[in-house]
This record gives C-alpha cells, sequence and structure tokens, in this order.
C-alpha cells in the first residue's frame, strides 16, 4: 500500500515536526540545509520514502476555459483578446495544449 502526503512549507523544521507528530516520534532539530526523509510503514525495514516537492499542477484545457470566463466576466475582454491573439487562438478552447501553462499564467496576471 502506497501513501502519498504532500506538505508545503519552505521550513524542514516545521516538516520535521509534523513528521514527528504523526509518527510519534521523538523530536529531531532540523539544520535548513538537510534533505527530509520519512519512513514509510510499508517499507522494507531500510528503505526510506523520500519527501519531495510536489509537481506543479498541470494546466488543463478546462482551466484555462474556466480563468478565460472569469476574466471576460470582471470586464477584462480586451485583454482575453489581445492574449489569444498572441497564443493564435480564436477561443479559449482553441489554444494550442503545449501552450496552456503560459497562457494561464499570463491571463491570471492579467
Amino acid at each position: 500500500m502506497m501513501y502519498t502526503l504532500t506538505v508545503n512549507t519552505d521550513n524542514p523544521q516545521e516538516l520535521a515536526d509534523l513528521l514527528s507528530a504523526l509518527t510519534g516520534s521523538p523530536k529531531v532539530p532540523v539544520k535548513s540545509s538537510a534533505k527530509v526523509v520519512a519512513t514509510s510503514s510499508d517499507a522494507t525495514p531500510g528503505e526510506n520514502a523520500e519527501i519531495s516537492s510536489p509537481e506543479p499542477p498541470k494546466i488543463t484545457k478546462e482551466m484555462v476555459r474556466e480563468l478565460t470566463a472569469e476574466k471576460v466576466q470582471a470586464g477584462k475582454s480586451a485583454v482575453v483578446k489581445d492574449l489569444l491573439k498572441k497564443y493564435n487562438a480564436k477561443n479559449a478552447a482553441t489554444v494550442p495544449e503545449e501552450s496552456f501553462a503560459s497562457f494561464y499564467n499570463d491571463l491570471k496576471a492579467a
């Protein structure tokens, strides 16, 4: 059985404290440059499950369409049209998939 735990923190000590609380193990001070590793309950003895930062979420066509609609409803139609032109799209549904992330980020910043 595999468990996934996502924790967003810039402070490794907070992560170590959280893991200590979850596992009931004693708190251990962590240096800011330390690599935090947790032992999985399903791991074989001596095997560690590394905790890594999550990948950014993948921008989907639905996310692009929803944000575009929000911006239009907020009165930013001109900005939306300019961005669609920049990405050679007639509407949000025709933004090329490889441009979803950059279009979305540009639109979010507008």
